[in-house]
């Protein structure tokens, strides 16, 4: 749907901003123009960015971020315990 007629900006184009890295509805304006000429879609816009942040989170909040574990914490483990490598006997 177009929310903002004067620069044609849609809500996908504001869903879009939000997933690369919108945090804020001046971003947005920034980057579309949406809200700055006539003012009449503001109050839309805005409602599309929040919805927009909303989805954005909701679908983020699941996800659980992997680091991996430094080296020296693997380093002292293998000096703690021993290399598993080398725990099993040749026949």
């Amino acid at each position: 749907m177009i929310v903002c007629v004067c620069n044609r900006i849609s809500d996908r184009d504001i869903h879009r901003l939000v997933a690369e890295g919108a945090s804020t509805f001046e971003e947005v304006q920034m980057a579309t123009g949406a809200a700055t000429c006539c003012g009449c879609c503001e109050t839309c816009a805005r409602e599309t960015f929040e919805d927009a942040q909303h989805q954005h989170h909701r679908v983020h909040a699941n996800w659980i971020p992997i680091h991996p574990a430094p080296a020296v914490t693997v380093h002292a483990a293998v000096a703690r315990e021993g290399d598993p490598r080398h725990d099993f006997v040749m026949a």
